[in-house]
This record gives structure tokens, sequence and C-alpha cells, in this order.
């Protein structure tokens, strides 16, 4: 979801997600400018995904506080095996279990190989 998308629909997250934004609002609200830097990737349509920080970049942009983010990002392919939170990008939590039963067989996982 994009940042507005999520400020938009804030009341249809669980009560955690909604107090975990709060939070970082009531963080935010006596601040004058804010300075972030955030984890990123960078995606081939120009866009990002940002990897943390999103409950504070979201009461940034609901508060429509002065703020500066800055995005430390990353170059390289959309993929879970490279780091595991990319389940809710590449495809969901099933098809990240099939992709390890297809890497399993007789009840054994085949060991690990090592990248270069």
């Amino acid at each position: 979801m994009r940042v507005e998308e999520v400020v938009a629909r804030l009341n249809e997250f669980p009560q955690a997600n909604q107090q975990a934004f709060e939070r970082a609002m009531a963080d935010f609200r006596d601040e004058r400018h804010i300075e972030l830097v955030v984890p990123a990737y960078a995606l081939e349509n120009g866009d990002y995904l940002l990897l943390d920080g999103n409950h504070r970049v979201c009461a940034l942009f609901a508060l429509d506080a002065s703020a500066t983010v800055r995005l430390r990002t990353l170059v390289g392919p959309i993929d879970r095996r490279i780091l595991i939170d990319l389940k809710h990008w590449d495809g969901g939590y099933k098809r990240f279990i099939n992709r390890i039963r297809r890497g399993t067989s007789a009840g054994k996982a085949h060991q690990a190989r090592r990248s270069p």
C-alpha cells in the first residue's frame, strides 16, 4: 500500500497497528521539523518499498508535518530469500511455504548452499 492509502485506511488495521501509528504521531506532534532515515528497496518503476519506518513515515504524512525523509536504498531483486519480510510483496506466505516444500524431498531438507 502507498503511504497515503495506509493513512486513509488506518481504521481498518488491527488495534495494535493503529496504536503504533498513534504513538508515532504523538512523538512527532510537537516537533518543528523531523528528519528520518529509512531503508527502502528501489523499485523498477521509480517507486520505493519501505523496509522499516513505515509507521513513522505514515504518521508524518497523517500529521502533514514538516519533515525530511531520506531513503537508504537497496537496488536488487525483490526476493524473500534476501529479506524474509518481502513475503508481503512477492506472493505471500503461501508462496513461501510452497517454495520450501519444493526444496525438500523424502521428508528431508536439502543441504543449504552458500552464495558466493
